[in-house]
């Protein structure tokens, strides 16, 4: 028999201050800190884990097939990549109304500082080189944005589907530039739309 996969603990992880939760995945795939695809446990702090990782070098957060549920908003501040293994496989899902404080922007005065829906997923004020790809962001028919974008620019957005958005937009670009997109679906958005 031959032993099963271990990963060591990378640099880039000490660097983040994240501790894998299992060494049988490698560094970029989200399970390795803790997310669950069956949906029976809540994923965000492995996701976001997963995102701090990938922040320190720019990295690239996996999404393995699976209904991956969280509570909160995910937050990208720099340029990295989110790809799933699917579009139609790999789902992050809203599981609750988030509550608490909105995530706050870094950036221009020009919008209020506080957003006016939680996102799914948040890409804050991120330069050069992110893409978000092969993903379904699932908003649980909650009021949330799917996907928000803050004075984003030269990134790509490839095979994402935003569904079951109720109250914000599905996807919303607030001053962003330079952004290829490549077949964004919206499916049952009972919302502004883009």
């Amino acid at each position: 028999t031959t032993a099963a996969p271990y990963y060591a603990i990378t640099s880039q992880e000490i660097s983040a201050g994240v501790t894998p939760s299992n060494y049988g995945y490698p560094a970029n795939n989200i399970i390795r800190y803790g997310a669950d695809p069956t949906g029976l446990n809540d994923s965000t702090s492995a996701i976001q884990n997963a995102i701090k990782v990938a922040s320190q070098n720019y990295g690239e957060v996996y999404v393995p097939c699976g209904t991956f549920n969280v509570s909160t908003t995910l937050t990208m501040t720099t340029a990295i990549v989110v790809r799933g293994q699917s579009m139609v496989g790999s789902i992050i899902k809203m599981n609750s109304q988030p509550t608490g404080t909105k995530p706050s922007y870094v950036g221009s005065t020009i919008y209020p500082p506080t957003l006016d829906y939680f996102p799914i997923l948040w890409n804050n004020n991120t330069l050069w080189g992110w893409q978000i790809s092969e993903i379904t962001l699932d908003g649980g028919n909650y009021n949330v944005h799917g996907l928000r974008l803050q004075e984003n620019f030269y990134g790509t957005i490839r095979n994402v589907r935003i569904q079951n958005v109720s109250g914000g937009y599905a996807y919303i670009n607030v001053r962003g530039q330079m952004i290829h997109q490549e077949r964004l679906e919206l499916y049952q958005c009972h919302s502004g739309g883009l």
